[in-house]
């Protein structure tokens, strides 16, 4: 249900009996509002209507028998104020009279000027009222408004450390009238009245309690879920606060006439917030949207900052963890943006191990992975995850499986580039952090057939045993090693099928890789120039020159004897090889027919297969 409020015209929740723009009462409708309305009506009709009216929606808290000592009935604050008249009081009848409690709007603001806490509160005598701490963290700029649009300052209050509710005093020129504050008495009867829809109760049954400093908190019963105040023998001796702040709490400290506050306002700021992190995140919040990359910054400045606060003390709109979802969405927009990389450059290990999130240190480990490779997010993880602390196993679970992905991705990697060399000493770094995972366990028998090391990799292979979602790679691995012992003694060159040209890599001389061409229609093998220079040989006079025929026409070559090539682990010795550029190809060779008599030759080009036994 709706209202309006008569004087600012915004829209009011209701029961809400103030505004919580301008702090002005509101009356607000029963819940049998229209009941009541017909019943007005007939009440008018018969000409007593008007009072009865006046009676029913005057807004009023009514508990019988609480009298407030030294109150006199005949003044008001409004007698002794100076100040412009407080209409914003609601009205307390008891027995010596009527009291006014005067509530106010406390309004509270941060470094940036926006509002972080509106709260109706009843001022006691001498100008003091009470808040929530949680919701005074942060607040820069402090004010109460009073129903007719007076704003006030508010001096210091009294916060202790174990308390969750601290008292708060306005400026000491403005004085304010109200029921006294005593401390609460457990003997005597309790009562409390509700500052939203009068409701009382009365006696108040107590739960169970926490004793704090200047406060015992008390559970309550459900239907204590509005912001209220706890009376005895016609003092205030405690509060509840609603849904701002759970429970009771009761006042054990000094009288009201000897209150003091203990802690300006600006110096409990100071204290709690200022040159924190959480002061940090409060101005990179501020920062404009629309400057991904600056206030991405702005954060990260902060998370840099020592935390002012306690984690349990800290209010959750400024806890890390509030944050680090705001963090990774700028981070997504740079992403979207083609800026991964750049966002990735403005993180590093100290700033990541101080925010304690697994999520944002996967994503940033993924954008520097894109942007540099595997071995730059690999060392990022690993110098991260030595320090870090994680607050629920489910994130160190999910972190340690992303590590080991990291890890298995860049393996695969490797050996599809056919880096066998980089993928053994990967593998071995693993080891380090995951030493019984099967996974990586079979990766090494993979790199071990690979090298064409079928004896090793069988020997890994049945060193282990595998749970069953993995029997399917062993299965591949033992089919693998089995067509490895079949071409035992041979030279298997797979290339692909129906292809006219069949590559072949070979080792010269123990020295130099050379790529090849197997080509039986050439009598000789040949390599290039520069191959020759490399292995040591110049082509000059001393090599006998030959006249070769090449599709370009007739060529002078000179002849060579290369000591060794090595074909799929195969070493032939003394073999003959003309030193010539191939036409389009100059860095290839062609195997020509002066190697290839040497074996059997068993082609079939529908599976890509050239099987080359020694004869």
């Amino acid at each position: 249900m709706k209202s309006t409020c008569p004087k600012c015209n915004a829209d009011i929740q209701l029961p809400s009996n103030f505004c919580s723009h301008c702090g002005a009462r509101i009356r607000a409708p029963r819940p049998a509002a229209k009941c009541i309305a017909y019943l007005m009506a007939a009440a008018i009709l018969v000409g007593g209507g008007f009072f009865l009216l006046k009676v029913l929606l005057a807004p009023r808290f009514i508990e019988k028998g609480i009298n407030f000592p030294g109150d006199n009935p005949a003044k008001t604050p409004a007698d002794k104020s100076s100040a412009s008249p407080i209409s914003f009081s609601p009205i307390l009848n008891t027995s010596r009279g009527r009291i006014e409690i005067i509530v106010g709007m406390v309004v509270l603001r941060d470094i940036t000027g926006s509002i972080t806490a509106e709260l109706p509160v009843p001022i006691i005598n001498g100008g003091w009222f009470a808040l929530p701490k949680h919701m005074c963290i942060g607040a820069y700029s402090w004010e109460l408004r009073l129903a007719e649009g007076e704003k006030l300052d508010i001096a210091g209050g009294i916060v202790q450390d174990r308390d969750e509710i601290g008292i708060w005093r306005i400026q000491a020129d403005r004085h304010i009238g109200g029921p006294a504050l005593q401390p609460w008495i457990a003997a005597e009867p309790l009562a409390w009245v509700s500052l939203i829809a009068g409701n009382t109760h009365k006696p108040v049954r107590l739960g169970e309690y926490d004793l704090q400093q200047n406060f015992i908190k008390h559970d309550l019963p459900g239907d204590f879920d509005e912001p209220g105040l706890f009376v005895q023998s016609g003092r205030v001796v405690g509060w509840t606060f609603g849904g701002y702040a759970a429970g009771g709490y009761l006042w054990r400290g000094p009288e009201g006439e000897r209150l003091k506050y203990a802690v300006r306002v600006d110096e409990f700021y100071r204290l709690t917030f200022s040159g924190g992190r959480e002061e940090g995140f409060t101005l990179a919040l501020a920062e404009d949207d629309n400057f991904e990359r600056e206030k991405l910054e702005a954060f990260l400045y902060a998370l840099r900052l020592q935390p002012k606060l306690s984690e349990p003390d800290s209010p959750p709109r400024y806890k890390t963890a509030a944050i680090i979802p705001v963090i990774r969405r700028l981070m997504s927009e740079l992403e979207n943006d083609g800026r991964a990389r750049e966002a990735a450059d403005l993180f590093d290990a100290q700033v990541l191990i101080d925010a304690g999130s697994a999520v944002l240190l996967m994503d940033v480990v993924r954008l520097t992975q894109a942007g540099y490779g595997y071995e730059y997010a690999v060392a990022l993880l690993e110098e991260v995850r030595n320090y870090l602390v994680l607050s629920h196993n489910d994130q160190l679970i999910h972190l340690e499986k992303y590590h080991a992905d990291l890890y298995k991705n860049w393996l695969g990697e490797l050996i599809q580039r056919g880096d066998l060399i980089g993928a053994r000493q990967v593998l071995n770094q693993s080891g380090g952090y995951f030493p019984d995972d099967p996974q990586f366990h079979l990766l090494g028998v993979q790199i071990a057939l690979e090298n064409r090391g079928w004896s090793a990799a069988e020997e890994l292979l049945h060193m282990r045993s595998y749970p069953p979602d993995m029997m399917d790679q062993v299965k591949n691995l033992q089919d693998h090693i089995a067509a490895l012992k079949g071409e035992q003694g041979r030279i298997v060159l797979r290339f692909v099928p129906g292809s006219r040209q069949i590559p072949v890599e070979a080792i010269l001389n123990n020295s130099i890789r050379q790529r090849f061409i197997v080509d039986t229609g050439a009598s000789m093998v040949t390599i290039p120039v520069a191959s020759a220079l490399e292995l040591g040989i110049e082509p000059d006079n001393r090599y006998p020159l030959r006249k070769v025929y090449t599709a370009g026409g007739r060529r002078d070559a000179r002849e060579v004897v290369l000591s060794l090539v090595e074909v799929g682990g195969w070493a032939t010795t003394d073999v003959k090889a003309l030193v010539l550029d191939l036409p389009n190809q100059p860095d290839v060779g062609l195997l020509g027919l002066n190697y290839l008599r040497r074996f059997r030759l068993d082609l079939n080009t529908e599976k890509g297969i050239l099987i080359l036994e020694p004869r």
